[in-house]
């Protein structure tokens, strides 16, 4: 085995599969949160708690160790990736666990403090050697989405250090600190990366044009100024306010300036053109979504949290989720009866939880009301989206440690 297909099966052992066993942790417990809604049985856990638990483990455990290690095995000096792959993976685990047990203990206190700031640390270190040690071989429209995405990351992290001198998550400026760290999380680490992730596919590199750098540079301007939306809470001037919404304005028109040369043929598999269309128009449905809520008539939208959740779960569940199952593992990318099964599970699923949380608040604000068992409908996506999950844990299994103990097996009968 050479060194860089050593490379790529260590990154895969340590990140990508681990990434699958976060993704069920953090649906589970979100499963387990919409069945106590709609059928309380305990109060061991209090479920504020539980809901940091799961938006720490979707986001730092499953799609951060995904990005992590496209970053690793791409974009690092291979060498480097080879020699600090092992205990960066560790130290990430190993907070990430610490950040599931402490937030579902006992909230934003002294351990979830104490292992996220460890993340940030090991997030830093990885921006660094991104930055310092990168794979001069790589170039292009995915390299610098990448480099645009890290520096979001970095920048991101003031929020969380920010937030723990307020003094809890209530007030004004704790609100806006966090609002700060989720946005430039969601619209500049994740969506930079994913767009990353989709541009390093083969061949697609060949097919960027001036229209996408275009799209890309407007994203990158405009994002820091975008931000300015997020200061509503501060009571700021209406100019404020109309500066940002321009700025996330310009920002959804750069990205939908990407879009097209996403779009899948028909020589991409069925699975792929499924979860890929999909995405692709989930992202076309944020680009309008953002800047609209941001209209400064309409900012009063944004204050609704199953609004606000629902965006959240569009995004990462809807999109990011079946995004990043595609792009990332081998394995479903070859069209098959069990991958197609994996696709309508995740895809089916994030799109039923967005559009119950959507229609909640929607319906209310039109004087519809129906009464439907929404928070078991939406566990029960959740229990879909576990099943997704656990079906590409065994696929990945099946080749990465099936096959391998087979194949020493019958070296030893060979000998």
């Amino acid at each position: 085995m050479d060194t860089h297909t050593k490379l790529n099966a260590s990154i895969h052992r340590w990140y990508f599969l681990p990434a699958l066993l976060w993704l069920v942790v953090a649906v589970a417990v979100g499963t387990w949160i919409r069945f106590e809604w709609h059928s309380p049985s305990q109060s061991f856990f209090a479920i504020p708690n539980l809901i940091h638990a799961h938006t720490h483990a979707a986001l730092l455990g499953w799609v951060y160790l995904v990005m992590g290690g496209f970053t690793l095995k791409h974009f690092i000096n291979k060498k480097t990736a080879a020699r600090i792959l092992l205990p960066m993976s560790v130290g990430l685990q190993l907070s990430n666990l610490g950040m599931l047990v402490s937030f579902a203990l006992q909230g934003y206190g002294f351990w979830g403090i104490f292992f996220s700031s460890t993340h940030l640390f090991l997030t830093l270190w990885l921006a660094v050697l991104f930055l310092w040690r990168p794979d001069k071989s790589q170039a292009g429209l995915s390299k610098d989405l990448a480099a645009a995405a890290w520096l979001w990351q970095v920048l991101s992290g003031f929020g969380p250090f920010a937030l723990a001198f307020t003094g809890g998550m209530s007030g004004t400026m704790a609100q806006f600190w966090l609002g700060s760290y989720l946005f430039l999380m969601l619209n500049g680490w994740i969506i930079f990366m994913l767009l990353s992730i989709w541009f390093h596919q083969p061949g697609l590199a060949r097919r960027v044009s001036a229209r996408e750098k275009i799209g890309f540079n407007l994203m990158f301007i405009t994002l820091l100024p975008a931000l300015i939306s997020m200061l509503y809470g501060l009571g700021i001037s209406r100019e404020l306010l109309w500066l940002g919404f321009g700025a996330n304005l310009l920002h959804g028109a750069g990205l939908l300036m990407l879009l097209p040369v996403l779009w899948p043929g028909k020589a991409t598999p069925l699975t792929g053109r499924l979860i890929l269309r999909t995405g692709l128009l989930l992202l076309a449905a944020k680009a309008v979504i953002q800047p609209v809520s941001y209209f400064p008539d309409l900012l009063h939208l944004t204050t609704n949290h199953l609004l606000k959740v629902g965006f959240l779960h569009m995004v990462l569940l809807g999109l990011v989720t079946p995004v990043l199952l595609y792009l990332g593992y081998s394995t479903l990318q070859k069209s098959s009866p069990i991958t197609l099964t994996v696709a309508l599970l995740s895809v089916g699923s994030g799109l039923l939880t967005t559009a119950i949380l959507f229609w909640i608040p929607l319906a209310g604000m039109a004087g519809i009301f129906v009464f439907w068992p929404w928070q078991l409908l939406m566990g029960i996506a959740g229990v879909a989206v576990v099943t997704a999950a656990c079906i590409m844990i065994a696929l990945q299994l099946n080749r990465a440690v099936i096959v391998g103990w087979l194949h020493k097996l019958q070296l030893k009968f060979a000998y």
